[in-house]
C-alpha cells in the first residue's frame, strides 16, 4: 500500500512533464493502494480464522486484481512515453 502511495508522489512530480496523462496514473495507484487499505482488516481476519484452522487459502482474487492495476498502470505508462516521443 504504501509502495502505490509513493508512486502517486512520484507521478504528481511528474505532472508538469507529460501533463495530465499522470493524472490517470496518479488514480490508478491512489485507487489500489486505498483498496488495499480497505480490504486489509477483513483480510487479516480470513487469515486468522485461516490459522486457527491449520488451513490457509491464498487470496487469488486479490492477487490477480492487483497484477491487472499494475499491468494497466505500465500500459498507460508506456502509451504515455511512447506519445511524448
Amino acid at each position: 500500500m504504501i509502495s502505490f502511495l509513493v508512486a502517486s508522489a512520484v507521478f504528481l512530480r511528474w505532472l508538469p512533464h507529460y501533463g495530465l496523462g499522470m493524472i490517470l496514473l496518479l488514480s490508478l495507484s491512489s485507487a489500489v493502494a486505498f483498496g488495499i487499505l480497505f480490504s486489509q482488516r477483513a483480510r487479516y481476519r480470513k487469515m486468522l480464522q485461516g490459522v486457527r484452522a491449520e488451513r490457509l487459502r491464498a487470496d487469488v482474487v486479490a492477487v490477480v486484481l492487483t497484477s491487472l492495476m499494475i499491468m494497466a498502470m505500465g500500459v498507460c505508462a508506456i502509451i504515455m512515453v511512447i506519445e511524448d516521443v
